[in-house]
């Protein structure tokens, strides 16, 4: 009697482990399949939603490190477009073409690829000068402006930069306070260390 029970207690026992050892199983299969099943493919709504979502993103980033650059004076406009007065534009290479401070120093620089020479080597002019004043303000949409003027030796001009909020895409007004002459430069802004930019080495 006494061997009987065991046996069938054994039975009972090897029965139970079998139908744990099928549902685990069942289970590792049923999460195989479903781990391998390909993600449902976004809509093109979703796909134009999810596009637009990342561009803002993106942008966001771009106007804060923009933004910041103005704040420690560590900036550069790389110009890839540049207006006389006359409102008349000339593309333009931007790493050659562009407005930058660091610290107090301001550097102006236009190099027009058509052009020979010029007095910086590269087809244009490079002046020098130093912040004498400087403005920072944001408006209530984000909007930065910046008031600047800067005095050298052929350089005396006032500077009105405006950054919209939601991106790095800038221009910056230079008026020439003893000409009265006028260039916009329009172009990224970015800080001075992210640049590539090629300043001539002949500077007035």
């Amino acid at each position: 009697m006494i061997s009987s029970a065991i046996f069938i207690y054994k039975q009972i026992i090897m029965s139970k482990l079998h139908i744990t050892v099928v549902i685990l199983f069942s289970m590792l299969i049923s999460f195989s399949v479903d781990a391998q099943e390909p993600q449902k493919e976004l809509t093109k709504k979703e796909k134009r939603a999810l596009k637009k979502q990342q561009k803002k993103e993106q942008d966001k980033i771009l106007f804060e490190k923009a933004y910041d650059a103005l704040k420690n004076d560590q900036w550069i406009l790389e110009a890839n477009t540049v207006y006389n007065k006359y409102g008349h534009a000339v593309q333009v290479t931007s790493n050659t073409n562009f407005v930058t401070v660091q610290g107090d120093e301001v550097y102006l620089q236009l190099a027009f690829t058509n052009a020979i020479g010029g007095p910086n080597g590269i087809g244009g002019i490079t002046l020098k000068g130093r912040q004498t004043k400087k403005e920072l303000k944001t408006d209530k949409h984000g909007n930065v402006t910046l008031n600047m003027s800067v005095m050298g030796n052929a350089l005396t001009v006032d500077i009105t930069l405006h950054l919209t909020s939601g991106g790095n895409y800038s221009d910056a007004v230079v008026t020439s306070i003893t000409r009265g002459s006028r260039l916009r430069f329009s172009g990224n802004l970015l800080d001075i260390n992210e640049s590539n930019y090629y300043k001539s080495g002949l500077d007035f």
